[in-house]
């Protein structure tokens, strides 16, 4: 499982390791709390904020890499991953499963299905497992296509 010990090591560099020559710049609100939590001992997962003003893009921005860590996971090892990774700057579940439904729809492209095909699938496979884990069904339903 990523745990924290990877997890941790990922969210130590936050601080100036992911910017083009060592400098932050345009960073969001959401995500400046996040890393002055980690700063201040935070644990990663517990990092990003959990209300509804601390969503954002932030999480989503960085998370694609993760997709080749979780090719070959099962689907509750999946969301668990994508859960702490957006967690570590971006708690909120609306956060948590926009990161995994992108990390989910780049999976199915990477094995080369169909993008239109993946766009008609992956929304009741998604919706299955959120229901599965108990998730507030008012926030799986801002994830329907109107």
């Amino acid at each position: 499982m990523f745990g924290y010990p990877n997890i941790c090591l990922l969210a130590r560099r936050y601080n100036n390791f992911w910017t083009p020559r060592g400098d932050v710049f345009d960073i969001g609100i959401a995500t400046s709390q996040a890393i002055d939590r980690l700063a201040n001992g935070e644990k990663p997962d517990l990092a990003g904020g959990f209300d509804v003003s601390s969503n954002g893009n932030g999480s989503l921005m960085r998370i694609a890499p993760l997709v080749f860590y979780l090719l070959d996971k099962p689907i509750n090892e999946r969301f668990e991953i994508a859960k702490q990774v957006s967690s570590i700057t971006h708690g909120h579940i609306r956060s948590v499963i926009a990161c995994f439904y992108y990390l989910e729809f780049a999976r199915q492209l990477f094995v080369q299905r169909d993008k239109f095909e993946i766009y008609k699938n992956l929304q009741p496979e998604i919706t299955t497992h959120l229901n599965a884990l108990s998730i507030n069904p008012a926030e799986i339903a801002l994830m329907a296509v109107y």
